[in-house]
């Protein structure tokens, strides 16, 4: 009897952690069709984020007000982030490409990324820098789902197959913990992975079509967007 109570308080515990909801702070509509990386400038304070619609680059505001659209016209942009140069780190889905721009003299260095080939519309979807150990990581949104570790010169470190989700559509570093999180459209999760793309909490979210997520440490907080929706979501950082 003891046994069962141990092993059915253990299977209840796990599906609490599993269906817990991370918490909406604040939403905004912003002036971005179909956004769908994003990532926060910490120096600078502000939100970048890229459309699938357009194919631009936007500055946000933490608040989702439009700063500056860059004139970078890109070709499937699904993905950003930003290194500690600034330089403006870009995943290009259909041709499979990391670029790196610069955002004040609109200078860009393209570099292929060897992932096999299934889907042509479910390849790169999101890239993060990991600023403690110069380097990058990149998603693969599904068949194959893979997490791809590049070093600061965008060559392949390794890479790891993802089975926590249907589809994985936007990746953030995650300063405090050394971890990453892995936002999933599909599963309308939010996982906090560790470096090999191990899963070890996961979050549900209750945003449609959420494609980009950003780490803000200073506030303890995510930033996040809905394809779907334009919108800019702040969600608090879980306990």
């Amino acid at each position: 009897m003891l046994i069962l109570l141990v092993f059915f308080s253990c299977q209840k515990n796990k599906k609490d952690e599993l269906e817990n909801s991370l918490t909406i702070i604040n939403s905004y509509t912003i002036d971005v069709q179909e956004p769908s990386g994003l990532t926060y400038d910490d120096v600078r304070q502000v939100l970048y984020t890229v459309s699938d619609n357009s194919n631009k680059i936007y500055k946000l505001s933490k608040e989702g007000h439009v700063f500056q659209a860059y004139n970078y016209n890109g070709n499937d942009l699904e993905g950003i982030s930003i290194d500690n140069n600034g330089n403006l780190i870009l995943a290009e889905e259909r041709q499979r490409q990391i670029i790196r721009y610069n955002p004040s003299n609109n200078q860009q260095t393209i570099y292929n990324i060897d992932v096999e080939q299934n889907e042509e519309n479910s390849g790169l979807e999101g890239v993060c820098y990991d600023s403690k150990e110069d380097q990058y990581f990149v998603l693969n949104e599904k068949n194959p789902a893979i997490l791809i570790i590049l070093n600061n010169q965008f060559q392949k470190i390794e890479e790891h197959t993802l089975s926590f989700s249907i589809d994985y559509s936007g990746i953030c570093y995650d300063s405090k913990e050394n971890k990453i999180w892995i936002v999933s459209d599909q599963s309308k999760m939010l996982s906090q992975c560790d470096k090999n793309g191990k899963m070890l909490k996961q979050y549900k979210i209750n945003i449609d079509k959420a494609e980009g997520i950003a780490f803000d440490q200073s506030k303890m907080m995510f930033y996040l967007v809905s394809d779907s929706k334009n919108k800019l979501y702040q969600i608090a950082y879980p306990e």
